[in-house]
């Protein structure tokens, strides 16, 4: 014989009881928000990853303009400016064209980085002093220091090969 008991409303103990407590809720939506935070904090990138992804991606858009300069046998240029860098193709009139296409679009810099310093052949130069990659593939030498708040690095070329890397 089965004893049922029943509470006021009419619903069965075990049926009134059956819902979550305001307590377990909060508790599994803590353990929700420190799991969310430990993952974040793991997927940010870190100060040091930002500023060499930045570098690592000017050195291969300098690569690309030097091979585009010979492909195209129209001298290509880089310019910095005060957010970021832009690039340029000389037309046959002799003047600089802002290129506004992909890979070549103007680029800004991520948050707090920045480009500290620009030489060119050993001499600093402003930022709107272009360095210009020639169809003949000649390059002169060049350093572009990028920094952010505690770090700094630098892309480089000796020579119209490679394009590097470094930290300073």
């Amino acid at each position: 014989m089965r004893i049922s008991i029943t509470t006021d409303s009419g619903l069965s103990a075990r049926a009134a009881s059956a819902g979550f407590t305001l307590i377990e809720i909060l508790v599994v939506l803590v353990l929700i928000a420190i799991t969310t935070t430990l993952v974040m904090v793991n997927l940010a990138p870190d100060e040091h990853q930002r500023l060499r992804t930045e570098g690592t991606r000017l050195a291969l858009l300098l690569e690309q303009t030097r091979d585009e300069a010979i492909g195209t046998g129209a001298s290509m240029a880089w310019q910095s400016n005060e957010r970021g860098y832009q690039f340029m193709r000389r037309t046959p009139e002799r003047l600089w064209q802002i290129l506004l296409e992909d890979p070549f679009r103007m680029r800004l810099l991520d948050g707090s980085i920045r480009i500290s310093a620009v030489e060119i052949a050993g001499q600093a130069v402003q930022s709107a002093v272009p360095l210009v990659f020639s169809p003949m593939g000649t390059v002169p030498s060049f350093r572009i220091h990028l920094a952010s708040e505690h770090l700094r690095l630098r892309v480089r070329a000796d020579n119209a090969a490679d394009v590097l890397v470094e930290d300073e």
